[in-house]
């Protein structure tokens, strides 16, 4: 029996590598001056203006391994503006995406990760590197960063941003859990949240939120705006699942929840701009 499935695991694993990632979108990036801006660019990769100060979170340009892009990316390396800092959520390869640093067209950057990253990216030549464990902070041009408490597969960070009296929740790939209280509690006039709804499990055992555990998290952040995040990736069942249709079953969590009026949701490339409340 066990020969019989591990053919047909092999072959899955083999298609998925194959598969074609969709062409990325040309477009360029517009910049604001609102308060925020959220730009998507793929995945769990984004771009986030707070006032002029543009932070990349998460980039991952280069799949390998399991997982691969099913959306075109947003933005590409060489469309991407002038970055002042790089937040790096975790150690999984679509966070910390070494080819994609390399890629960046400006290494001068100030990076912000886990303790121990600086030693992964130093060999792709960031040297302006803060290393931060939980409750934590660094001001990078103007931008106040604070590493919060995730729960994930291995050690992960949040982080808390804040510019010109603005407040922005980047959840990462957490899972649900108490720790969303404690969050609340020192952060209570979050006006944009980030959180990851794409249910992701690895031979069955989650690895983040899913839209049910996604709209909980809200109603305990009580966020005035909350963007989706952590979808669109593909692999092969059953080393790879993932929530089928996330966006929409999101969309009812928070609609049960009389939450959906904070929703915006974003393709690859779209940009949201928050002009507050």
């Amino acid at each position: 029996m066990a020969g019989a499935l591990f053919g047909p695991l092999v072959l899955g694993i083999l298609l998925a590598a194959c598969t074609t990632t969709p062409q990325p979108k040309t477009g360029p990036y517009h910049p604001s001056d609102a308060p925020v801006s959220v730009t998507r660019i793929v995945h769990g990769s984004y771009l986030l203006d707070l006032a002029g100060a543009r932070v990349l979170v998460d980039p991952w340009y280069f799949p390998r391994g399991i997982q691969r892009q099913r959306e075109p990316l947003g933005l590409t390396p060489r469309s991407l503006p002038k970055i002042h800092a790089i937040l790096i959520t975790h150690d999984h390869g679509d966070h910390l995406d070494t080819r994609a640093l390399a890629a960046l067209p400006d290494r001068s950057a100030a990076l912000v990760g886990r303790p121990g990253v600086g030693e992964a990216v130093a060999e792709v030549g960031y040297q302006r590197v803060t290393e931060l464990d939980w409750w934590g902070s660094v001001t990078i041009s103007g931008v106040t960063i604070h590493a919060v408490p995730a729960d994930h597969s291995t050690d992960e960070n949040g982080y808390v941003l804040q510019a010109g009296g603005v407040t922005v929740y980047a959840a990462g790939d957490t899972r649900f859990f108490p720790g969303f209280e404690e969050i609340a509690g020192r952060f209570p006039a979050i006006d944009v949240a980030l959180l990851p709804i794409g249910g992701a499990r690895f031979f069955g055992f989650r690895a983040e939120m899913g839209p049910r555990d996604a709209a909980r998290a809200v109603a305990v952040l009580d966020p005035r705006r909350v963007v989706p995040t952590h979808y669109g990736a593909a692999g092969p069942p059953p080393v790879y699942w993932a929530v089928r249709n996330p966006v929409e079953k999101f969309r009812q969590a928070l609609a049960a929840a009389g939450l959906e009026d904070r929703l915006v949701i974003l393709a690859p490339g779209d940009s949201w701009h928050y002009l507050g409340d």
